[in-house]
């Protein structure tokens, strides 16, 4: 079994705005971190005085993972109790919508990969996701705070369950 983490992705938002992180997740994990806690402290305030979340999908032991996490709680990169991430295909942008490049619906132990969700939802022209396990499909952990992380063109943006994300 390799320990070797390779970051795909790693986003640290709020409902509003937020920032790509994955370089700095992955020099962490080239430094042998495989623990450690999402905050502005780490990452920067991509959104002052709002509320920050943490997402990201990695391949460890030639498996593709997801975690998510509010900010201050921490996450990990060895998934010895975590389900694999499950894929979705992907959706083609509608006539002048946004592409969703990245959605994952996820807590601290496993995720969905929900792209083609909210996909779906911009291409009829909505300008907020709600997040939801109504919304956003199958239950990812049941009993576990979920978040939704995406990336919709080139801005970033992160919620908990019962959150509003705005698309700007």
């Amino acid at each position: 079994m390799s320990d070797q983490v390779t970051v795909q992705k790693a986003i640290y938002a709020s409902n509003w705005k937020g920032i790509d992180v994955t370089s700095i997740v992955q020099n962490l994990a080239n430094q042998g971190t495989r623990d450690f806690t999402p905050s502005n402290d780490l990452f920067g305030d991509p959104n002052f005085g709002q509320p920050k979340f943490f997402g990201m999908t990695f391949v460890w032991n030639n498996q593709l993972w997801a975690v998510a996490s509010v900010e201050r709680q921490g996450v990990s990169m060895t998934p010895d109790n975590y389900r694999p991430l499950i894929r979705q295909p992907q959706l083609t942008p509608g006539p002048k919508q946004p592409k969703v490049s990245f959605a994952i619906y996820s807590c601290g132990w496993g995720g969905n990969d929900v792209s083609a969700i909210c996909q779906a939802i911009i291409n009829v022209g909505a300008q907020k996701i709600h997040v939801s396990n109504q919304v956003m499909g199958i239950d990812p952990w049941s009993g576990q705070s979920k978040y939704l992380i995406t990336q919709v063109g080139s801005n970033f943006y992160g919620g908990r369950e019962g959150d509003t994300i705005h698309l700007s």
